[in-house]
């Protein structure tokens, strides 16, 4: 059994709360993580009037707020993010194989489909990415649209949780290593490593309000996320965990400058 709890955000009291049966995979396939995150735990993708759809394994479910019922469940789907009515993300379709899947989030039916692309992840409120071939591509989560193609897979995407998206890939040859990134709303690329000035490419742990967190060499560094240009060279940590009240580095939290 599946236990989804919403709770008054003031209060902390229970406002609902409903048990799902666990769907069985419709292709008698074992549990796998088909996101890229590996996670197999139940979580919440969004709320939509009056509906949660909540991820557990690999089956996605629309529940009923009001009474704790499911409305529609998918199995052999994993949601990684929800916009304008659209739950996205990963469906197995076989052993070692499947592909990019937008859903009516009311009903359950198909929108759109990209064809043997696998390992969703969510990249920003409304694109999510996946490896197709020898590529990382950037779709729209609501139109199933192609926004951005990256020559080869390992890019991991990220939002600064306002106006920007960094992709990136950090591999032991020079080769292997990447960054891109573009303006959440357009998807135009604003800056990329390398870039042949022969600067080193980061390792990126962290993007928050356009600062980009990484490391050169394991000593910690703060890029400007709309330039990319050094902000700090000499930065104290690089933590991968972030909010506005701080940052997680190592086992360490290190509280928010200002």
């Amino acid at each position: 059994m599946i236990e989804v709890l919403a709770v008054e955000t003031a209060t902390g009291k229970t406002a609902w709360s409903a048990e799902i049966a666990a769907a069985p995979s419709s292709r008698g396939l074992a549990a796998t993580a088909i996101g890229a995150d590996e996670i197999l735990a139940p979580q919440v993708i969004g709320v939509d009037s009056g509906t949660a759809l909540v991820t557990a394994a690999d089956t996605t479910y629309a529940v009923e707020l009001s009474a704790g019922t499911v409305r529609w469940s998918k199995p052999d789907f994993r949601a990684v993010t929800f916009a304008d009515g659209v739950v996205a993300g990963g469906e197995k379709t076989g052993f070692g194989a499947g592909r990019l899947l937008g859903v009516a989030a009311a009903t359950g039916e198909q929108r759109w489909t990209v064809a043997e692309a696998r390992q969703p992840a969510a990249a920003a409120p409304r694109l999510l990415s996946a490896t197709l071939a020898d590529k990382t591509l950037v779709v729209d989560a609501v139109s199933g649209e192609q926004r951005v193609a990256l020559d080869g897979s390992g890019w991991r995407c990220r939002h600064d949780a306002q106006s920007l998206v960094l992709c990136s890939k950090y591999g032991y040859r020079e080769a292997d290593r990447g960054i891109t990134v573009f303006d959440t709303a357009s998807v135009q690329k604003r800056w990329a490593l390398p870039d042949g000035s022969g600067r080193k490419v980061p390792k990126v742990n962290g993007f928050w309000h356009g600062a980009v967190y990484g490391e050169v060499g394991g000593e910690p560094i703060v890029l400007d996320g709309t330039t990319g240009q050094d902000r700090q060279t000499s930065a104290g940590a690089a933590p991968y965990e972030i909010d506005r009240y701080g940052g997680v580095a190592g086992s360490t939290f290190h509280r928010a400058a200002g």
